[in-house]
């Protein structure tokens, strides 16, 4: 076949998530059979607001096609911002890995609604893998009343004069199977504040923040002192918590069951949760700058 500058390209992101080989096959014969399509669902993809985007309509093979085809455009913002290709491949690696839980749930080839929402922010240039821990270039905000509408967490006054509401901060996220050894953590951290003091200076961090079940004071009752998850909770002081424990179940269970014998017991912490719900939650950590 004629192979178009655009056919190259997509065929080098294709590579670069390192699919297997059947998959890539699979996803290359669609696109060559369907690459105008394709090109018009993707300037539609992400129109409107979240979570309500054309891409999220249609079926997961179309889904993971599209968003796909749209890192083209991304891998082109990266070059214009000189960002190194290592850090353009680690964060994309993100669509691979979703796709692969994916398959692994549903036995198809594709992405589910959440994945295609959460990628705007791969899209909009403002997330990226660094290291073991993606990193956000977002402003502080403070999921209380007073921003939500309806009571939530609570923050003490001290630390709202510290870091107003909207102040540039980098929010951190751990994917699902993040290497979280000290070593590995704390190199994403160095290397992360050099990587937005030199692409992104006007974006002057104030602090990275993260809202996460694993920074849950709860936890401290029965994972040790020297787990992975509290060595990495212990980097941030905690600001605000929540007994809220549907982000924890979901994503240490995959999903909540009516029974504690359905649960999974594979892995440590999914047994010692187990009994330990009401344990569990979400807080607000920072790490001053």
């Amino acid at each position: 076949m004629y192979q178009t500058q655009e056919y190259n390209d997509f065929n080098e992101i294709l590579r670069l998530l390192e699919f297997s080989l059947e998959i890539q096959e699979s996803i290359r014969n669609y696109y060559v059979k369907n690459s105008k399509w394709i090109s018009k669902q993707s300037e539609l993809a992400y129109e409107g607001e979240a979570p309500n985007f054309p891409l999220c309509k249609r079926k997961p093979f179309t889904r993971l096609i599209v968003v796909i085809y749209k890192l083209i455009e991304v891998s082109k913002k990266y070059k214009n911002l000189s960002i190194p290709d290592t850090i353009f491949k680690n964060t994309i690696s993100d669509v691979s890995l979703r796709a692969k839980l994916y398959e692994n749930k549903t036995n198809e080839i594709g992405l589910d609604i959440d994945s295609v929402v959460w990628f705007r922010h791969i899209f909009n240039i403002v997330i990226f893998k660094i290291g073991t821990i993606q990193f956000q270039l977002f402003h502080m905000i403070y999921l209380d009343e007073e921003f939500l509408g309806e009571p939530y967490m609570t923050f003490p006054e001290k630390w709202k004069k510290q870091l107003p509401s909207g102040a540039p901060v980098i929010n951190v996220h751990i994917q699902k199977g993040a290497d979280l050894t000290p070593e590995a953590v704390s190199n994403s951290f160095i290397i992360a504040g050099e990587f937005f003091r030199k692409y992104f200076p006007k974006h002057d961090y104030k602090a990275f923040i993260c809202y996460s079940w694993f920074l849950y004071p709860g936890l401290r009752e029965f994972l040790q002192m020297d787990s992975r998850i509290m060595q990495f909770a212990d980097r941030f002081t905690i600001i605000g918590s929540v007994q809220d424990n549907e982000d924890a179940i979901r994503r240490i269970y995959g999903h909540r069951y009516r029974a504690k014998i359905d649960y999974p017991k594979e892995t440590s912490l999914q047994q010692k949760a187990l009994y330990k719900m009401n344990l569990l939650g979400r807080s607000c950590g920072i790490i001053l700058r």
